[in-house]
C-alpha cells in the first residue's frame, strides 16, 4: 500500500516534459536524393536531412572534405573558404555565403571533427561564432550544429547522410529560409554525386 501511494504521490510531481521535434517529412526525392524536413521547438528554421548514395568510399569521402580550399568549387552558396586551425579529429574552418537577393551575404566559422564509427564515418559539425571577428557587410551565422555520416556499403559506394539545424542570422524572409533548408541539402549531395561519378 505504501509503495502504491508513493508512486501516486511521485507523479503528481511529474512535469510534462519539453516538446520534442516533429517527424520527419519527406520535402523531395529526386535523382536518387531525399530530403526530409522537421520543425525543432524554438528554432526558426526546419532541421533538415538528406540522403543520397554516393560513388566513393567513407575514407575518400572523409578525404575529400578535408580540402577545405576546394569548397567553393562544389559546395552551394560558398565563395570563399579556409581552414583556421587544426584542432583534435578535425579543424575550424571559414565559409563566405552568398545569399540569394534580397538577403546579405553571410559567413561562419565551423568546427569539423572526424570520428570513426566501425568502417564508417561521421564529421560532426559545429558552428562557432565567435571564433573571429565580425564584417561589416556580412551576417555571421549565430548557430549550426549536424554532422555529415558516410555509411559504407558492399559495392564500394556510400550512403551520405546531411543533417544539420542552423540558424541563419540577421533577418530572411519565410518563404525563402523556408525553401533554403529543402535546396542547399539537396545541391549538396548533387554536387557530391557530381565529384564522385
Amino acid at each position: 500500500m505504501k509503495t502504491f501511494f508513493s508512486l501516486i504521490l511521485a507523479l503528481t510531481f511529474i512535469r510534462p516534459g519539453t516538446p520534442g521535434p516533429s517527424e520527419w517529412k519527406l520535402r523531395k526525392n529526386e535523382q536518387g536524393i531525399k530530403v526530409y524536413t522537421r520543425t525543432v521547438p524554438k528554432s526558426a528554421l526546419e532541421e533538415f536531412k538528406a540522403i543520397g548514395i554516393v560513388n566513393a568510399s567513407p575514407e575518400a569521402l572523409a578525404t575529400h572534405f578535408k580540402k577545405v580550399k576546394n569548397f567553393p568549387n562544389w559546395m552551394p552558396l560558398c565563395i570563399e573558404a579556409r581552414k583556421e586551425k587544426t584542432v583534435r579529429n578535425g579543424f575550424i574552418h571559414y565559409q563566405k555565403l552568398e545569399a540569394p537577393f534580397p538577403v546579405s551575404n553571410r559567413d561562419g566559422y565551423y568546427q569539423f571533427q572526424f570520428m570513426e564509427e566501425g568502417e564508417n564515418v561521421r564529421i560532426k559539425i559545429k558552428a562557432l561564432p565567435k571564433f573571429g571577428p565580425e564584417k561589416e557587410d556580412l551576417v555571421r551565422i549565430p548557430s549550426a550544429t549536424g554532422f555529415y555520416l558516410f555509411e559504407g556499403l558492399k559495392d564500394g559506394r556510400s550512403k551520405v547522410t546531411y543533417q544539420m539545424l542552423a540558424a541563419p542570422g540577421g533577418s530572411i524572409p519565410a518563404w525563402l529560409a523556408n525553401s533554403m533548408v529543402v535546396k542547399n541539402p539537396f545541391e549538396t549531395l548533387e554536387s557530391l554525386k557530381k565529384v564522385f561519378p
